[in-house]
């Protein structure tokens, strides 16, 4: 109940504040994500995998609010992985001064892509009562002028793919 409770809380807070942003390397984030998620995911029998081709980039983001989109968009993943073989993938990649992230399972995939991001939207009939984790990474993505989107992939699963301008000094 409390962790309902807290996102409302952030979904019904995120319009009202400007993001603080910082200057944030690529590749720190990556090990913030591998020392966050790798062993959790590894006991849980999930193969945890993350790859870049932008290692030396810089992105300017609001970080704690940053990490609550890899946190909701994974716990998602999480919930939903059905198979033996449980995969969750990560791929950054800079094109056209863009950092693009992608974020892949392999769990059920989604006949919804258009209602996911939707505030109160649940597959998870256990859930009816939430349904705020991925409208609120949409907020959190657009506050930092950036877009995100769903679709299903050729693992059998879903992906969230979501980008952001890199930083460039003046």
């Amino acid at each position: 109940m409390k962790e309902i409770i807290e996102d409302f809380d952030n979904y019904l807070t995120m319009n009202n504040k400007e993001p603080k942003r910082d200057k944030i390397l690529i590749k720190n984030l990556i090990d913030y994500l591998n020392k966050y998620y790798k062993e959790d995911l590894k006991e849980k029998n999930i193969d945890f995998k993350i790859k870049s081709n932008c290692y030396n980039s810089y992105i300017y983001v609001d970080l704690p609010k940053f990490k609550r989109v890899f946190s909701n968009i994974i716990s998602n993943s999480i919930r939903y992985l059905d198979k033996n073989k449980k995969i969750i993938k990560i791929d950054i990649k800079e094109t056209n001064n863009k950092i693009i992230f992608t974020i892949e399972d392999n769990g059920s995939g989604s006949k919804e892509l258009k209602k996911i991001f939707e505030p109160l939207y649940t597959t998870d009939a256990s859930r009816k009562i939430s349904g705020l984790g991925l409208s609120i990474c949409k907020e959190i993505i657009e506050a930092h002028n950036g877009i995100i989107k769903a679709e299903n992939n050729k693992l059998g699963g879903l992906s969230i793919i979501f980008e952001i301008e890199s930083y460039k000094e003046d």
